[in-house]
């Protein structure tokens, strides 16, 4: 059946048993569907933002505080399903920014904006996903939320689609948070504050001569440090090896201690890894310089799901979805400023070139995800059943 009506030019919503919706051919109208209630973890932990933010909003925000949130919606407008503009309660405008912080967890911005517009944002470049299962992007240095501590650019991906496809609503999966430096959330491993010693010994080794270089970061099972200061050994003949010792506590969540070394004039690259113990007892002995193709010192701290970016250097975050070859992938970026303004949501989208294949660590996350998506069609099943 198809319908030309001129009162019924745009709809959006449900009234009774009928849904108007919209699709690239125009206005359509079905029927209402009736929503399971799943409850699942991810769900869970969205209401449970929603809700700690609008109790804030009635227990603890200041009556000043509300009436400067209040005047904030007043002048500012957002697009609605529509593609009407109109402006948001105060308490609209609280939960646009603060309900994402909570999910950092960051603290809730009280004060209300003065700068009467939404945060401003710029799409990131170079986004792909890619081998062993990761999200790379580079973001914008001179956007708002860069620009002071508790700014933050939270990133969410979408399960595996067809390629064909070329719009997703939802859902999406909250894969971290992009910060500068300062800003507040769940504490990373620190990176090493001071150089390991390097030693040269003539025997035992096989490098060369040279002058090498020395760094060490640390990592758990979320990611790794930044190299902290390096040390220097000089080596002076073809069998030489060189010792290296600890000379700092090895900070709590450490389950490793990566070391890295170089001759004057290339990069540091991987040479092995050691326990805390093992590192803090009798240290790492370099024999040998590094593989070819042997990592480099990683370019931010990935040790929490939050990354403290430095402005330029690529980020690097884990998905937990497994992508076969030409999949596409669909990103979602959403920016929130120090001041509590948070952007639109802008969601981009990839081709995987190949199969991308996941981590252990990863590959479990995927596992305990399929069991879930097997439980809720299970629960499905039975509330349909019930509703018969």
């Amino acid at each position: 059946m198809k319908i030309t009506s001129a009162l019924l030019t745009n709809a959006s919503g449900s009234l009774g048993g009928m849904t108007a919706a919209q699709n690239r051919g125009g206005l359509y109208l079905r029927s209402r569907a009736q929503p399971v209630q799943r409850n699942s973890p991810r769900q869970q932990a969205a209401k449970a933002a929603l809700t700690t933010v609008s109790q804030f909003w009635s227990a603890s925000l200041s009556i000043p505080d509300q009436a400067a949130w209040d005047t904030y919606g007043k002048n500012v407008t957002v697009v609605n399903s529509l593609g009407q503009a109109k402006n948001l309660t105060g308490l609209q405008a609280f939960q646009m920014g603060n309900a994402a912080r909570t999910q950092i967890p960051s603290p809730i911005v009280q004060p209300g904006p003065t700068t009467f517009s939404l945060a401003t944002f710029t799409l990131p470049t170079g986004i792909a996903v890619a081998t062993p299962g990761t999200l790379t992007f580079t973001p914008t240095a001179t956007d708002e939320w860069f620009a002071t501590a508790n700014g933050y650019l939270l990133v969410s991906i979408s399960r595996p689609q067809n390629y064909g496809l070329q719009f997703f609503k939802s859902p999406f999966q909250l894969i971290g948070a992009v910060a500068a430096t300062g800003s507040a959330g769940p504490s990373a491993i620190p990176n090493p504050a001071t150089a390991t010693t390097a030693t040269e010994v003539l025997t035992g080794g096989t490098l060369a001569a040279g002058t090498w270089h020395v760094y060490y970061t640390y990592s758990n099972s979320l990611g790794e440090t930044m190299a902290g200061p390096g040390a220097t050994a000089t080596t002076t003949g073809t069998t030489s090896s060189i010792t290296t010792a600890l000379t700092e506590t090895v900070p709590a969540g450490a389950t490793a201690v990566n070391i890295y070394t170089n001759l004057t004039g290339s990069l540091p690259q991987l040479v092995g890894s050691v326990d805390p113990t093992t590192w803090a007892g009798t240290g790492f002995t370099i024999t040998a310089p590094p593989a070819a193709g042997a990592p480099t010192t990683p370019a931010a701290n990935t040790t929490s799901s939050l990354v403290i970016w430095d402005g330029s250097s690529v980020i690097t975050m884990p998905i937990p979805f497994l992508y076969g070859a030409n999949n596409r992938a669909f990103i979602r970026f959403k920016a929130i400023n120090a001041d509590g303004r948070a952007s639109i949501q802008n969601i981009a989208t990839v081709l995987t070139p190949a199969a991308v294949g996941l981590s252990a660590a990863s590959m479990a996350k995927v596992k305990a995800e399929a069991a879930r998506m097997i439980a809720e069609a299970q629960h499905d099943k039975h509330a349909a059943k019930r509703r018969r």
